[in-house]
Parts: C-alpha cells; structure tokens; sequence
C-alpha cells in the first residue's frame, strides 16, 4: 500500500478555497485524483476515465473547476495535479526504493 502526501496547510490554500466556493464536489476529485495518482504511481497524471468513473455527469463542471483555479492542468488523455511531486515520490524513487529494500532484505536472509 502506498501514501498520498497533502500538506497540512491544504484546507487553507486559495486554490482550494477557489474550487470550493465554485464547485465543493470538486476538492473531493481532487482528492481522489491524488491518492488515484499515487496508487497507480503516474507521476500526477490522472485519467479520463477515472474521472467519468467517478463523476458521470459533472466531469466537465468539476474539472473546469480544478483546472480553472491551478490545482489541475488539462493534458492529453486528462490532468495532471499541479505540484504533486512537490509532495509525493516519484515512480522513479518509489522503484529505486523497493529496489533497496529488496536487496537489503535479501543481505539480511543472507547473513542468517
């Protein structure tokens, strides 16, 4: 199981209180998007598809929203989340980790 960092100054920050004074449905996608992002390790990238999952019938409303105020930005195929590696590792760091841990645990088995 992995972790999604949010700082805990979130509920204060003004592109949040923007989403949520135009759509407060849209802090919770965000949400979503981001513990979506470090599940799956996309760098950010979160997919169409997950969205119309999530929300059928007000992807445009709560994506405008996102997009509008900076926390998403509109690429191919869906958004990224502004400034999530700031706050969570990258693929690439999560894998060097595991690579790590790995041989660390394989030298403790070894040393036994």
């Amino acid at each position: 199981m992995s972790w999604a960092r949010l700082d805990d100054r979130f509920h204060g920050n003004p592109k949040v209180m923007r989403a949520w004074r135009s759509a407060p449905a849209a802090v919770g996608l965000y949400v979503m998007g981001i513990t979506y992002c470090a599940q799956h390790e996309t760098d950010g990238f979160i997919d169409e598809g997950f969205v119309m999952l999530l929300a059928p019938r007000e992807q445009q409303k709560l994506t405008a929203a996102l997009v509008q105020c900076g926390l998403w930005h509109e690429v191919a195929g869906g958004w990224t989340v502004n400034g999530y590696l700031d706050f969570n590792p990258s693929r690439q760091d999560l894998e060097e980790k595991r690579r790590k841990d790995a041989e660390r645990k394989a030298r403790g088995r070894h040393s036994e």
